[in-house]
Formats: C-alpha cells, structure tokens, sequence
C-alpha cells in the first residue's frame, strides 16, 4: 500500500472531517436528509452480490 493511500485512510476515519466534506464540498440536496451526528465506521471486508470477497479502505453509515 502506497504512503498516499495510508494518508487518505488516515484522514477519512474522522468523523468530523466526513461531515464537513459532505456538507461543504460535496453540498447536495440529499445530504439534508442524513443524521451526519450518527455516523460511524462500518466493516471494511464483505462478500460481493457476485459472491467475490471484496474490501475497501473506509466505510461509514448513517441514519436518515
């Protein structure tokens, strides 16, 4: 894995840098509609609707 790639896991796991992204970058109507308070960090390894395994760096969830 490269330094570029450690560097962004380490940056999107918080919290409060995921929320302002979505609110001040990203910007959309839909982002209104998200509880951004209860967001949290999801399991990165799951199994693919093709049944491949699959992974990636960060995942978060949150509630409408």
């Amino acid at each position: 894995m490269g330094q570029h790639d450690l560097s962004y896991r380490h940056f999107f796991v918080h919290q409060r840098m995921i929320q302002d992204l979505l609110r001040e970058i990203l910007g959309e109507p839909w982002v209104e509609r998200i509880d951004l308070d209860s967001g949290e960090l999801t399991e990165t390894s799951f199994v693919s609707a093709k049944h491949e395994n699959r992974a990636s760096d960060v995942i978060w969830k949150f509630q409408r």
